[in-house]
């Protein structure tokens, strides 16, 4: 039991403290796809910790690395914890409790997807009977310069004809390039389920702040996608135009260009990174992404051993 208690206190430390190196690398030129995935992979990698302190408990005649296993049967002995036999009942608990949160999950996960959906269908039923399409785009008639994608099933762009009165041609190509790659990225998809993994587990960091980082890295994948069509400059100043002008709010669940950390995007738009090639960009998004599941699996249990060295030692 002890190993079991001392992971899960090592993927909640983990947890704790990496929110802050994830939000670092924001404010650096780093691929801003690889830390969405990076984000990503250290939920699943600090869930495997959880998963193994569990595997821990139930696995009959379960070892570990005959140091590690030394350290546990010397903190048994020191703290008096319970016996190996009665590791099962606990096992059990902590299986029930990882059970209960994935239920509440998952119906989360089915919660924000129907709602989405639901306000997605009234939104565009609404907007179809003010405006008309081109190609991908619905046209709304008003004064305001925006833009916003509407995922789920009716997968569409709304854009106001204010869009094209103040910006020019290159830059409302811009603007929905930028709505296009957040379709194509399914990034409606990533909120939804970032806002189930928070509200189940707010308890977590890493798991509290999840939303509102996807939020803010999906605008920054969407305007790199975007940068490369049509430039990083004529982005920029279509998304000045944007902010500045916009006076209409977007409905729920869009994904509008002025509401998440425009700062940051200026910032980003600003820059001059270095281009890699396809094949380089994929290459380092699996590694980062793989690297992010072992790096918090990993942390947890050298965490694990410090906690375990720090007993024996200390006490």
């Amino acid at each position: 039991m002890t190993t079991s208690i001392l992971l899960v206190a090592g993927a909640l430390l983990t947890a704790t403290f990496a929110p802050r190196v994830l939000t670092r690398l924001e404010s650096t030129n780093s691929d801003p796809l690889c830390l969405l995935w990076l984000w990503w992979s250290m939920v699943l990698g600090n869930l495997t910790s959880a998963g193994l302190a569990v595997a821990v408990l139930l696995i009959p005649g379960h070892a570990g690395p005959a140091p590690v296993m030394w350290l546990v049967e010397q903190c048994r002995m020191i703290l008096r914890l319970t016996s190996a036999h009665q590791d099962t009942g606990v096992g059990v608990g902590l299986l029930g409790a990882l059970t209960l949160l994935t239920f509440r999950f998952g119906q989360r996960v089915r919660r924000g997807t129907v709602a989405s959906r639901d306000r997605s269908t009234m939104t565009m039923q609404t907007l179809d009977l003010l405006g008309h399409r081109e190609h991908d785009v619905l046209w709304v008639k008003h004064a305001g310069a925006v833009a916003f994608s509407v995922g789920g099933r009716a997968n569409a762009i709304v854009a106001t004809t204010g869009l094209r009165t103040r910006l020019t041609v290159a830059e409302v190509d811009a603007v929905l390039e930028h709505e296009r790659a957040h379709l194509a990225g399914r990034h409606h998809l990533h909120v939804v389920l970032a806002d189930a993994v928070g509200a189940v587990a707010r308890f977590v960091p890493l798991y509290r702040q999840l939303p509102v980082a996807v939020r803010r890295l999906v605008e920054l994948v969407a305007d790199e996608e975007a940068a490369r069509v049509s430039g990083r400059s004529v982005l920029r100043d279509a998304l000045l135009k944007v902010a500045a002008a916009s006076a209409m709010a977007a409905p729920p669940r869009a994904l509008y260009a002025s509401e998440t950390a425009v700062e940051a995007r200026l910032r980003r738009l600003s820059s001059n990174p270095r281009q890699r090639s396809w094949v380089l960009r994929t290459a380092g998004r699996v590694t980062v992404a793989v690297g992010g599941v072992a790096s918090s699996t990993v942390a947890a249990g050298v965490t694990t051993v410090a906690l375990l060295l720090a007993c024996v030692w200390g006490v």
